[in-house]
């Protein structure tokens, strides 16, 4: 026999979502949608650095079933300063997270590559995610299939 609380278990595990996916859809199709801003005049080497190791991050959290805030918390502080040796990047993090000391090489390679780019100011625009937020709602399903009315 069942009880009323495998019931109730049961019944909202069989509850599907039926709202629309199309703004989650199509922010996740950009590969660094969700990258943190650094500052808004930044250096591209900088801008290169955080891209890779956000990645990096990304990808190492995934395979170990770790938060991103666990396997680099000091992203940001990383990228920005563009420490010379590894011992630099240890002093940038405190406590230093357990996969960065595992993959310390290889994130010194991300700063070194980073470091020999071409410097170059780059300024990043705010994003306003009002407009995006609006666009992603108009519904287009009246216009013809190649977007002009004929």
């Amino acid at each position: 026999m069942e009880n009323a609380l495998e019931t109730k278990g049961r019944t909202i595990c069989w509850k599907t979502f039926t709202g629309t996916l199309r703004r989650f859809a199509r922010r996740s199709s950009k590969s660094t949608s969700s990258i943190p801003q650094i500052k808004e005049e930044s250096q591209n080497r900088q801008i290169f650095a955080l891209r890779e190791l956000w990645r990096w991050g990304d990808t190492t959290a995934r395979n170990q079933d770790e938060s991103l805030g666990y396997v680099l918390h000091m992203m940001i502080h990383i990228a920005e300063s563009l420490p010379r040796d590894m011992q630099g990047i240890l002093a940038c993090c405190s406590p230093v997270p357990h996969p960065l000391k595992e993959h310390l090489l290889l994130i010194h390679r991300i700063i070194l590559e980073a470091r020999d780019r071409g410097l170059e100011v780059v300024e990043t625009a705010k994003k306003d995610h009002h407009e995006e937020d609006l666009f992603l709602y108009i519904d287009y399903s009246h216009e013809s299939v190649y977007g002009a009315d004929e």
